[in-house]
């Protein structure tokens, strides 16, 4: 199966039956099809385990219309709301976003990162 891959950001995506369709739609059936060093290694299953996971929380959810999900989003904004920090994080992570991890980068000092360049000619 050879399918036209490109990308969308960051994300591959095939043109297949219509329309374009993100890789992770196809699960397992496609890695075949992939041009090597694009997705996980042949033969992984990791993103099949983490649908099991995902399609079980979506049907827990469906089967109480949503009331465990809500009470949970709740718990946290109080525990958030009492200033329990992993609450705090975890409500601005969501709001917000994870922030990016900075890299500082100095010297032996602590200053700027001295640079020498040697030029040799003949």
């Amino acid at each position: 199966m050879n399918l036209p891959i490109e990308t969308r950001g960051s994300k591959p995506i095939v043109n297949v039956d219509g329309g374009p369709r993100y890789i992770a739609d196809f699960g397992p059936a496609v890695v075949g099809a992939l041009p090597a060093g694009v997705g996980a290694p042949r033969g992984n299953k990791n993103a099949a385990k983490a649908h099991i996971f995902y399609d079980a929380v979506k049907r827990a959810i469906a089967q109480d219309d949503g009331k465990r999900l809500r009470a949970a989003a709740e718990k946290l904004l109080d525990l958030a709301a009492e200033g329990t920090p992993w609450a705090v994080q975890e409500l601005a992570n969501r709001l917000d976003g994870k922030p990016s991890q900075s890299v500082a980068l100095t010297g032996d000092d602590g200053g700027p990162v001295q640079l020498g360049f040697k030029v040799v000619l003949g």
